[in-house]
């Protein structure tokens, strides 16, 4: 097997075992610039909760007024009671190699000086009248705490997390570069069993869909073929049905027309009404006796009908009593 060597150039190893021994040394090493990297974050971090334990303290016991004082005045307190600055507590984390070369080659290109020389003319500068003996961002993670924070359950509250760090630390220190790594390896046996145990779960399931869906097909199939023959034979004799329902109406349909049409011929040449029959037709259809009587009246005189007709003096007399 033809792989790169540490030192990245191309090298031929005759066995895994080989490619391992060449690897493990490598592997420790980082382990180590691991183990000292998550130390000094460790560090930083319980002197975060340190500080902040201690300026809530003061506070409250009003050993440090911060109420009613100007921000420079008060990062000047900070500064003469040796509260730590972030950039101070930044500095506990362990550089990495990048970050060192990084920091040579600003230092070749005279950038870091320059920064250097801003904060030393920041520091002489004066704000309302009082000299600025630290920037005021370097308190940032102090003063920009929400004022519920001063209070003794969070005290409590940061003494415990500054326990845990603090054992998580201690832990940490007593783990040798080696102990670390079978840890991890430990852990990833866990992970990767579990992974397989999902893995196989998956396949099992899947395979009972499978065949579930494979089972449910054939048996779709018949109750399908089933259904549908059901459903022929439904609209077999529904069309029966509706073909007799629709015979009927038409039928129907031809007799009321036959009937309407015998209506209309027998309207047209049946005799017209006499005076007489018009006059009781127009009283049935709720004329009153005066109405019907002067109606009549009118219709005699357009009629030229004699007043001793009989008949319609005495259909008159009738309506009238």
């Amino acid at each position: 097997m033809v792989l790169f060597n540490p030192q990245g150039q191309i090298h031929k190893y005759d066995t895994v075992e080989s490619i391992f021994d060449e690897f493990y040394v490598i592997r420790l090493e980082f382990y180590k610039k691991r183990k000292e990297h998550l130390i000094s974050v460790l560090k930083r971090d319980v002197a975060i909760l340190n500080n902040k334990v201690r300026f809530i303290t003061e506070v409250i016991n009003e050993e440090l007024i911060i109420n009613k004082k100007k921000r420079a005045v008060l990062v000047n307190e900070l500064y003469e009671k040796k509260y730590d600055p972030m950039s101070k507590l930044e500095k506990i984390i362990a550089k990495s190699k990048e970050e060192i070369e990084t920091e040579l080659e600003l230092i070749n290109q005279n950038k870091l000086n320059t920064e250097e020389e801003k904060t030393e003319e920041d520091l002489n500068k004066s704000v309302d009248g009082v000299k600025i003996k630290i920037p005021a961002k370097e308190y940032d993670y102090l003063l920009t705490m929400n004022l519920w924070s001063l209070t003794f359950e969070r005290i409590e509250e940061l003494n415990n997390q500054k326990n845990k760090k603090q054992s998580e630390l201690d832990a940490l220190i007593n783990c040798s570069e080696k102990q670390l790594w079978i840890n991890d390896l430990d852990n990833f046996i866990i992970a990767l069993d579990e992974y397989e145990k999902e893995e196989e779960d998956d396949r099992l399931t899947a395979d009972k869909l499978k065949k579930y869906k494979g089972k449910n097909n054939k048996e779709g199939k018949k109750r399908r073929r089933k259904n549908n023959n059901n459903k022929n034979k439904e609209d077999s004799s529904t069309n029966v049905s509706f073909i007799d329902d629709e015979k009927k109406r038409k039928n129907n349909n031809k007799n009321k027309n036959k009937e309407n049409k015998q209506l209309e011929i027998e309207e047209v040449f049946k005799a017209p009404l006499t005076l007489k029959e018009r006059l009781a037709q127009k009283i049935k259809n709720g004329e009153t006796t005066i109405q019907a009587d002067f109606n009549y009246q009118n219709e005699k005189k357009r009629k030229n009908i004699d007043d001793d007709d009989d008949d319609l003096i005495d259909l008159v007399e009738k309506i009238k009593k």
